[in-house]
């Protein structure tokens, strides 16, 4: 009798160490998804912030400058422009990724998901941020240039610090190419993984992967774990 009570007790624990298992994997896999959402939601919301704060600053510039009645109309029509073409293009790069930043957080709200999310994100989002981060690229040195520019304009009579503000402002565009190159590159690279996500899905794979040995062998450890994780998971999300 006590064998067969220890048997039944040996087989319980067994079901419940696979049930602790699989509840482990998926909290897992729902953890590598959110920070892949969260990645992409700080690199969207930071170039928008960045964006916007740039533009804002050109339109207030332009506004604000006061621009001497026998400036040069060449250099005050080079100047208009000038802004206008940095502020379309940090208003271009600020739209797509406030709009991509809502559109990420619409399809992944951990309630609904109809594909894994670094497929959903190159196949729907990776040409957008290409873009948007290219009109960023762009923007900030014209936005340099343009303040060079504004030096002419408003101390066009003085040109010693017209030429000391154009000097600065080539230092500052040399030093945003230097950091572009860098940082810039990294960010704007297109992932040439498995368009479904093969790194995700290696480690979805070597999760279930796992030995159940292992797993039965710290059942006690893992029931501890999983009632304190149990409130936050969700499960009612397709993470592929």
């Amino acid at each position: 009798m006590a064998d067969i009570f220890s048997a039944g007790m040996a087989l319980a624990d067994v079901h419940l160490a696979s049930r602790w298992r699989e509840e482990e994997v998926k909290y897992r896999k729902l953890e590598i998804l959110r920070r892949q959402i969260d990645e992409k939601v700080e690199q969207l919301r930071s170039i928008a912030n960045l964006a916007a704060l740039i533009a804002g600053f050109d339109i207030v510039v332009l506004i604000e400058l006061s621009i001497p009645d026998n400036a040069p109309q060449v250099l005050v029509a080079f100047f208009a422009g000038l802004t206008l073409i940095t502020v379309i293009s940090m208003c271009i790069s600020f739209i797509t990724c406030t709009l991509m930043l809502v559109g990420v957080l619409k399809a992944f709200d951990l309630q609904r998901a109809k594909m894994p999310f670094r497929k959903f994100w190159l196949l729907k989002c990776e040409d957008d941020w290409m873009r948007a981060f290219w009109f960023f690229s762009v923007g900030v040195p014209l936005f340099m240039a343009n303040i060079c520019i504004a030096c002419w304009v408003k101390f066009f009579n003085h040109t010693p610090a017209a030429i000391a503000a154009t000097v600065i402002c080539v230092i500052g565009i040399l030093g945003w190419y230097h950091v572009h190159h860098k940082w810039g590159h990294y960010l704007a690279q297109v992932d040439h993984q498995d368009g479904a996500g093969e790194p995700f899905e290696n480690i979805n794979k070597r999760l279930d992967a796992a030995p159940k040995g292992a797993v039965q062998n710290d059942a006690q450890g893992q029931r501890v774990g999983l009632e304190q994780q149990q409130p936050s998971v969700a499960t009612g999300i397709n993470i592929g």
